[in-house]
């Protein structure tokens, strides 16, 4: 009776053969006219130790090319026809040609899911793979095997394959035929830990890659995906005792990946969410990253846009009245003179007291200079109005220039500006531009604010405002770059007070933080830029931090700098906080304090994604531990990275069907390479250390980057540019450089020399 491992054979009552594919494939060409498989052939396959091998049988006796190699493949591109005529003869044979029975049944899955396996290698080629998804039913042959209990492993191992390999259009075409037969399969096992973590492999392929995207998935896509079942699911396997690190990394991914456009079905099962925020304090970083970026894309949906509000007349309305005692005694702590509010209107005093001025002295170069003082005081600089006067007809206010060369008060700076160049004195230069790149700005004409921004840099780069014009709706490496050189700068150095260093601080954490977060994003697609997302957000975890405590307590951003600050701070060192976050206490304290500002002063208090985000986090945090904490610790401290079998004959086929094996001379007559055995079914992202970290930032300014030149003398420090090179040259790397020390050791000896 035959069976698995045993070598007696018995006959099969057999039928004749059909000559078409009852899978919906082709028929057999020519050259395959009157195959058929002989029964001691396919009982070669069925006794066969292994699946591996149960292949090689099946290659071997019906002469197809050895797909293991790279000759193999060849013969295979050469005569695909063929070798899938075949595979579909045996295939209508097994299921059409077999009676039904428990033996036979064996037999037959056995059979047909070698086919499947060999289908399966050959896919590793991309253009082999192309074929088999259009000229066959190699994904109905497939799912068809799925309940079979001998065969089920192979099929789920062989989604794995294909999908790893596979674009994401291939995916999207696997994820509406495969998710539902997947979820049923899990629900008839729920005991089967080694099918629970391949399907979460194909699940989180498949469906990662059809609405993982910012563009909203159809509604007819989302109902066939059903990914309430999938989360219901995958959840209670999280739960189960030997649930492995693999079906974690991937389990998670999804949680993060299904957030964006199927929030609410997160928030349906509170337990999904609650896991998200206990991954933002695990020991492994990469379980911080999906747990953040998960909870901020809970929030994408319904969040609303930050607001940037200035109404002179509710100020005022407010600063009329007495103010609530702590926010007395925190302007008061703060200093009254350095809140955002005093700035502003002592900023629109100062700015019309030198439009007065101007009248009588007509000195504009003179009032260029106190604009320019005004424009780094704050972002409110120049109030709107103009000069008016009195209509002898009409007794009615009209506009006036009153002899100057503007009637509105915005039209004055680039007047200014002339003035100054024209008059020439130190400093002059720096002022002039100031104005015209502020008066740019104001007018919306941001990019050629920033062409007249470099220049100026090019003249004078130590000049923090001009650095801040470049971090203006800019790619985020971009604005990342111009804060950090900007805050370098002698004049926004930390201690420097002023409106430009918080702004120059603010926009690194802003975009930063937006870097990092989509660092991360594609780490979480492609398996890259791991490290260069997490120096990323290091760098906008200090820039907010210094922001938080430097910045007045009434600035519009401190509630959404308080939030990056959250998030970026549970990021990159999660792991070392406590269960009550007593590290945020005093961020929290400085949070309310902001929103009571907003409130005394007029302003609305938007739900934006950045204060949902953070509010989820600290809501949540205590239950997310109890339920997930020490399940979270367990997997980043050393859960097993697969399911062990009892029977290594998966554990083969598993390797066997990732590794391609290129051992022949190629056509340039070189060994091939052969890509080490026992690869898992995914990309496995490597741990970050603090010295790689270190290698993604400017080693002057701290910019983030990826393509960092290296110093030429030491070969450790790293930049953004040549500038920055120059800059830590001469502010004391020449002291540490080998470099350096050459210079310093031959000057000593031509000066020994020279005596």
């Amino acid at each position: 009776m035959p069976g698995p491992r045993t070598k007696t054979k018995s006959k099969i009552r057999q039928r004749s053969p059909s000559t078409a594919s009852a899978a919906g494939g082709t028929a057999p060409s020519d050259r395959t006219s009157g195959f058929a498989p002989t029964q001691a052939d396919l009982e070669n396959i069925f006794h066969a130790e292994g699946w591996a091998a149960s292949v090689h049988a099946l290659c071997r006796d019906f002469r197809i090319p050895d797909v293991s190699t790279r000759s193999g493949l060849k013969k295979a591109h050469k005569d695909f026809e063929e070798i899938n005529a075949k595979l579909l003869v045996i295939w209508d044979y097994c299921k059409n040609s077999i009676p039904r029975n428990p033996v036979s049944d064996l037999f037959r899955d056995r059979v047909t899911a070698t086919v499947v396996a060999l289908y399966t290698k050959m896919s590793v080629d991309i253009i082999l793979r192309n074929r088999i998804f259009c000229e066959t039913a190699f994904l109905s042959m497939a799912l068809s095997l799925l309940d079979a209990p001998s065969a089920s492993h192979l099929v789920l191992q062989s989604l794995v394959t294909v999908t790893h390999h596979a674009p994401e259009s291939f995916r999207i075409f696997i994820a509406k035929r495969s998710v539902p037969a997947i979820l049923s399969h899990l629900d008839a096992n729920p005991n089967d830990l080694v099918a629970a973590e391949l399907a979460a492999i194909v699940l989180t392929h498949c469906i990662t890659s059809a609405i993982g995207a910012k563009e909203v998935p159809e509604p007819m896509l989302l109902q066939l995906l059903d990914i309430p079942h999938v989360v219901r699911t995958l959840l209670a396997f999280m739960r189960k005792p030997g649930a492995t690190s693999l079906f974690w990394e991937h389990t998670i991914t999804l949680f993060c990946s299904v957030a964006l456009h199927c929030a609410s079905t997160l928030r349906d099962q509170p337990s999904a969410v609650n896991l998200l925020v206990a991954l933002a304090r695990s020991p492994d970083l990469r379980a911080r990253a999906v747990g953040v970026l998960g909870v901020l894309r809970l929030h994408v949906m319904d969040s609303e846009d930050p607001p940037w509000q200035f109404e002179m007349l509710k100020i005022a309305r407010a600063m009329e009245g007495p103010w609530p005692a702590h926010l007395d005694a925190v302007g008061a702590t703060y200093g009254p003179e350095r809140l955002e509010v005093w700035r502003i209107i002592q900023a629109t005093y100062a700015f019309e007291r030198e439009m007065l001025r101007v009248t009588e002295t007509r000195d504009i170069a003179t009032l260029g200079v106190h604009l320019a003082e005004l424009t780094l005081s704050t972002e409110f600089a120049f109030p709107q109005g103009g000069f008016e006067t009195e209509d002898p007809k009409t007794g009615k206010r009209v506009s006036s220039s009153l002899g100057l060369p503007w009637t509105r008060f915005h039209g004055a700076p680039p007047h200014c500006a002339a003035a100054l160049r024209a008059r020439g004195e130190p400093g002059d230069a720096d002022r002039a531009d100031i104005l015209d790149i502020k008066s740019l700005l104001t007018q919306y004409r941001t990019k050629e604010a920033q062409a007249l921004a470099r220049t100026a840099i090019a003249r004078s780069p130590h000049v923090p405002f001009f650095h801040h014009a470049l971090t203006l709706d800019v790619h985020y490496a971009t604005g990342v770059r111009a804060a950090q050189q900007g805050l370098h700068c002698g004049g926004a150095g930390p201690g420097s007070p002023g409106h430009i260093r918080h702004s120059l601080l603010y926009y690194s954490a802003k975009h930063g933080s937006e870097l990092a977060l989509m660092r991360l994003h594609m780490w979480l697609i492609e398996g890259k830029q791991l490290e260069e997302g997490f120096a990323a957000a290091l760098c906008a975890f200090e820039s907010a931090d210094a922001f938080v405590h430097e910045a007045p307590p009434d600035t519009q951003t401190m509630t959404s700098m308080i939030g990056t600050y959250t998030l970026m701070m549970m990021l990159v060192r999660g792991h070392e906080l406590r269960d009550d976050l007593p590290e945020l206490r005093e961020a929290n304290k400085r949070f309310e304090i902001a929103d009571d500002f907003a409130r005394f002063l007029g302003y609305s208090i938007r739900h934006t994604q950045i204060r949902a985000a953070r509010s989820t986090v600290l809501d949540r945090m205590s239950a997310a531990q109890q339920e997930w904490g020490a399940l979270v610790r367990t997997m980043a401290d050393g859960a097993p990275k697969a399911v062990p079998t009892p029977d290594a004959e998966e554990e083969a086929l598993a390797a066997w069907l990732e590794r391609m094996v290129t051992e022949d001379v190629d056509d340039a007559g070189a060994p091939g390479s052969r890509e080490e055995e026992g690869s898992t079914h995914m990309q496995v992202h490597p741990r970050v250390t603090v010295n790689n970290v270190e290698l993604y930032r400017c080693s002057w300014c701290g910019t983030p980057s990826a393509v960092l030149r290296r110093c030429g003398g030491c070969q450790k420090a790293r930049y953004c540019g040549a500038g920055c090179q120059k800059l830590h040259w001469t502010g004391g790397h020449r002291k540490l450089c080998v470099r350096g020390e050459k210079e310093a050791e031959s000057k000593e000896r031509s000066g020994n020399s020279a005596h």
